[in-house]
């Protein structure tokens, strides 16, 4: 049981590497089994469509990615810039690996399971961009006069609306770069003066270390 288990974990890890670098599409279970070093009928033994696959791919990363944001969100440090900066450092990487092939393949080619992934996002990305909100709110950093609803609904919607299938796809801009611009425009406008100061400091202390590396 126990090598059947490591058979099946060997198969998804690998699996997401080729998927994500090429796509799952024009990925063929032959293709697969040959990279990942077993038999065409291993592999049917443990997934018996390459849809079944995916989904399997596709579970995984939102599972690693749901578990990521919580550690971020929720963890020792109760520093809430140190908790944006994080979030703002991990997203876009975790973006930009995994983007295209689950939103824009996936829109296409399994729909039925994109619904399920936007689901995801969409309940992951608000509850967690409201947690981060009234964190910074109890720690004094973000005004008291900000309707927190309200500014959790204008900050995901532009946000989810801006991370399209097609921006991914047409890659119009970085998604480093749209992170930052965010960023500035929606959570430096919610900031207290204090907080203002804070995050100068560390952005200035960040841009010297950079410079000495």
């Amino acid at each position: 049981m126990e090598k059947e288990y490591s058979t099946k974990e060997r198969i998804v890890g690998i699996a997401t590497e080729i998927f994500t670098k090429q796509g799952f599409s024009k990925t063929t279970m032959d293709e697969l089994s040959a990279k990942i070093g077993i038999s065409k009928k291993t592999l049917y033994k443990h997934f018996d469509s390459k849809e079944r696959l995916v989904r399997e791919v596709v579970e995984k990363l939102m599972a690693e990615t749901s578990s990521d944001v919580e550690k971020i969100v929720t963890g020792d440090n109760d520093e809430f810039i140190a908790t944006i900066r994080k979030l703002f450092e991990y997203l876009p990487i975790r973006l930009e690996r995994f983007g295209r092939f689950i939103s824009g393949e996936l829109k296409m080619c399994m729909p039925e399971l994109w619904d399920e992934v936007d689901k995801f996002r969409r309940e992951v990305g608000h509850k967690n961009i409201e947690r981060v909100i009234k964190k910074g709110i109890r720690a004094g950093l973000i005004r008291k006069d900000i309707n927190t609803e309200l500014a959790v609904e204008l900050y995901f919607n532009a946000l989810v609306n801006t991370l399209t299938p097609e921006n991914l796809i047409q890659r119009r801009f970085t998604i480093t770069a749209l992170f930052d611009t965010f960023g500035k425009v929606f959570f430096e406008g919610m900031l207290t003066d204090e907080a203002r100061k804070l995050k100068r400091a560390k952005d200035s202390r960040k841009r010297i270390a950079k410079k000495r590396v």
